[in-house]
């Protein structure tokens, strides 16, 4: 007799496949200390190595026709590892008004205490072109920016950090040439074709409906969440988040609306998602 996969546990492989391939850290990677940047430990690690193309390919056919439509996107986070090298004319409170008054933050700096120990120097309530910018965090080793955009919109702040700082300032930022960035995103996104019930799922749950309509209860049971975790024997040298899609709280199920988070870059989450309508 041939066993054959189940659908659903195919679908479960090429997604968690996926994930690996983005993010898949080399073997010489450095470990990243405590005192630099203790926030990055829930992120996953996102290196320039792409996908292989047959994966890429199987998942781009199998979401063809896709009706899923991203609603917003609720939060991205990117993290740039690596270290400013500083001139002997530095000076921090000068590099700190320059940023405040380039990204328009409301939150800034203003005191000694704001800037001493081993915590990041922080800035929140901030725009740049049409991105608002919830936060702003310098470590020693690293920069964090958070908003309600896209990590690519987010990328091109942190470029241009970079450009406006080495121009303006005695200062230079080399990025780490082993990890070198971190990504998190979380969307709300709406997919007529998500969570459709297998066989299997859906006899039990029309089991449990009659088992509780037994006891006077009425209730329609359907799929709600799907979490992948990483196995933290195989997550070197971070645990990666998981990647997660969950019904949005307090909708109808009939909206079919959804939220979901990954450990990737906002393009490489949402092609995910695309490719997954119809799958589970």
């Amino acid at each position: 007799m041939t066993l054959r996969r189940h659908p659903l546990s195919l679908a479960h492989h090429e997604i968690t496949t996926h994930i690996y391939e983005c993010w898949n850290p080399l073997k010489d990677v450095m470990i990243l200390q405590k005192n630099r940047i203790s926030k990055c430990c829930s992120l996953a690690l996102d290196l320039p190595k792409m996908p292989r193309r047959s994966l890429a390919l199987r998942l781009s056919k199998a979401g063809s026709g896709t009706k899923m439509q991203i609603v917003k996107i609720l939060k991205s986070t990117n993290i740039r590892l690596g270290n400013a090298e500083l001139g002997t004319d530095y000076y921090l409170p000068d590099f700190i008004a320059g940023i405040r008054e380039r990204y328009r933050f409301f939150e800034y700096p203003t005191k000694a205490s704001d800037i001493s120990g081993d915590g990041p120097v922080k800035f929140q309530i901030g725009r740049f072109d049409n991105t608002n910018i919830n936060k702003l965090d310098l470590y020693s080793a690293a920069i964090s920016i958070e908003a309600e955009a896209p990590t690519e919109q987010l990328d091109d702040i942190i470029e241009d950090l970079f450009v406006w700082a080495q121009s303006n300032f005695p200062m230079k930022f080399i990025e780490s040439d082993t990890v070198s960035r971190l990504y998190s995103s979380s969307v709300e996104f709406s997919d007529e074709n998500m969570f459709k019930l297998t066989d299997a799922l859906q006899g039990a749950t029309d089991y449990i409906s009659e088992c509780l309509s037994v006891d006077g209860i009425s209730a329609a049971y359907a799929l709600n969440t799907i979490a992948l975790v990483a196995d933290p024997k195989l997550s070197t040298p971070l645990q990666p988040a998981r990647f997660l899609i969950e019904r949005r709280a307090n909708t109808n199920f009939e909206d079919n609306i959804f939220f979901s988070e990954a450990p990737l870059a906002t393009e490489k989450h949402i092609s995910i998602l695309k490719s997954l309508s119809g799958l589970l």
